[in-house]
């Protein structure tokens, strides 16, 4: 197993020599993986690999049985599957960031809303008793409760905004229009999580294929310094 550099990136390569054993009509990815899962039970995380920083259980991502099943519900042969299926991944979890930013607007939005509308009835039972009122007692009440009667009209005013024209205040409409919103964020975090572990987990396969390259080349030089040094001792 190698790195080649192709067009600025590193590709995985499997030196197929190096184990013959292995049946030429393996897929390029299932030989990765069963050359893994030789040496390794568990792949080891490291919070460099891209994607990883996300999880809080870390572990999850290491796990060679979660990775093969990604493997072989995608149907990844080759390592430009794998670079496609990350490509077309990364960008749905984009549009995720896009789409959560947008309803966090709209969630603020709502929430504001509600806050609004508790204010707004918080005074209302001051403006029903002033207009209930008429004459010199109304003009007195206005003076003693102007601070409550001026902030009764701001979150009136705040809650018809958000209310579509021509509709009363409703906070039902209000409560839905929010539930709405946290049943979307939700939807969608759940889908960015599941794309984000998905590529958390190639990132992690690749990770491993590298490092044990990694230590094969050092397994090979050191076999290599024991035997010079054998041979000088002979001479």
């Amino acid at each position: 197993m190698f790195l080649r550099e192709k067009a600025g990136q590193k590709r995985i390569v499997f030196n197929l020599s190096i184990n013959p054993s292995v049946p030429e009509q393996k897929s390029e990815i299932q030989t990765a993986l069963e050359m893994l899962q030789k040496q390794r039970s568990e792949m080891v995380v490291r919070p460099i690999f891209p994607y990883v920083q996300r999880f809080k259980d870390k572990r999850l991502l290491g796990n060679v049985e979660q990775l093969a099943k990604l493997i072989d519900t995608n149907h990844f042969e080759t390592w430009e599957d794998v670079r496609a299926f990350e490509e077309k991944q990364t960008e749905v979890l984009e549009n995720c960031r896009a789409e959560l930013s947008e309803l966090s607007v709209r969630y603020e939005k709502w929430t504001q809303a509600v806050s609004d509308y508790d204010d707004y009835k918080q005074y209302q039972p001051v403006m029903k008793e002033y207009q209930a009122l008429s004459g010199l007692r109304k003009n007195s009440f206005k003076k003693k409760h102007e601070t409550e009667l001026e902030n009764y009209a701001i979150y009136r005013d705040r809650v018809k905004a958000v209310m579509p024209e021509n509709m009363k205040i409703s906070k039902p409409y209000i409560d839905k229009q929010l539930a709405e919103v946290l049943a979307q964020q939700e939807q969608i975090q759940r889908k960015s999580s599941r794309v984000a572990a998905d590529l958390a987990r190639l990132s992690v396969f690749k990770g491993n294929l590298r490092e044990m390259e990694a230590q094969q080349r050092a397994d090979e030089q050191a076999r290599e310094q024991n035997r010079d040094k054998k041979h000088e001792n002979t001479i």
